[in-house]
């Protein structure tokens, strides 16, 4: 479903927020012409953009070869609307996704070895902005891996086939550290925090254009350990799923635990059915970072947008 502009940019001025703790623009792939899909190397002519998840892992077999996903996650925010004066005002930019389901993301699938050492090698995602005049003309339920802007296909899941040319890097992230947990809790928040991606944002924005499109994808492992408690392998074979806009709720995950080591303590994600129709836990571009103190009032300001369009 798709959500207002206004109440994207506004939902903090609305719940009478101080000016100084004024939750940052937010922007959904729910709203406009915001997309989400998944592309995949090892079935090149199928879309996957009304899936309910967006993944990406290098292979299903485990291993850098002919067989396997080599999948990548196309993420498109419209900016129409936004003037360049607003863009500067908000100094600061963040990619947030969310987690789909519980089981999903373990202990050793974050880091290796594991249990956690000083030698540890943590998973890594790169994040790409495409190029402007490529961001526009894709559409979310005819995209595949063989059609994908930007992407020239050599049908070898051990490369990467990003024509350079059509690309700005804009950083790496990491998933946190879960030791403790089971796993990652469905609807767990990552963020993504870049100087790089404001100034891509800003470029757009400044240029009159409608969208940008950034792409998530899973590194390379070529700094991953030969031995030790967890292999390279458990890094190629995992597929990292996320939420995407067409999940209308975040899935169950009663057996989610915070404390392995406590028997005592609740189990179960807080964000457990949460509802998702209105972009909540969709993919978010965010302009202009709160203060540490004013995360919650973020989340509270567009809740309160979101929840004010419900009612209409």
């Amino acid at each position: 479903m798709k959500t207002p502009l206004a109440l994207i940019l506004f939902a903090a001025l609305a719940a009478g927020l101080p000016a100084a703790s004024r939750a940052a623009i937010i922007i959904p792939t729910n709203f406009g012409n915001g997309a989400d899909a998944e592309v995949r190397e090892e079935s090149g002519t199928t879309n996957r953009g009304t899936n309910m998840e967006i993944a990406t892992r290098k292979s299903s077999d485990g291993t850098v070869s002919l067989a396997g996903n080599n999948s990548a996650i196309f993420l498109r925010f419209d900016v129409r609307g936004l003037t360049n004066a607003q863009v500067l005002a908000n100094p600061g930019a963040q990619l947030r996704i969310r987690t789909r389901q519980g089981n999903n993301i373990q202990p050793n699938d974050v880091h290796a070895p594991h249990p956690i050492t000083a030698a540890d090698v943590y998973n890594q995602f790169n994040v790409r902005g495409l190029a402007q005049n490529l961001s526009d003309p894709w559409e979310e339920n005819l995209i595949t891996y063989n059609t994908a802007p930007g992407i020239t296909p050599d049908s070898n899941v051990g490369t990467e086939d990003f024509n350079v040319a059509d690309f700005t890097p804009l950083g790496s992230f990491q998933l946190p550290n879960i030791d403790g947990q089971n796993w990652m809790a469905a609807g767990t928040t990552i963020e993504f925090n870049s100087a790089t991606l404001y100034m891509f944002v800003q470029s757009a924005v400044a240029a009159g254009r409608n969208s940008v499109t950034l792409v998530v994808n899973m590194a390379l492992p070529a700094l991953r350990p030969a031995n030790g408690g967890t292999t390279p392998n458990s890094f190629l074979g995992q597929n990292y799923v996320f939420l995407s806009k067409d999940n209308p709720f975040v899935p169950n995950d009663p057996n989610w635990d915070a404390n392995t080591a406590d028997p005592n303590n609740p189990l179960g994600s807080p964000w457990s059915n949460v509802d998702n129709r209105f972009g909540d836990f969709s993919p978010h571009l965010l302009l202009g970072i709160p203060e540490p103190g004013s995360a919650v009032l973020l989340v509270m300001g567009a809740t309160l947008g979101f929840a004010a369009l419900r009612r209409r």
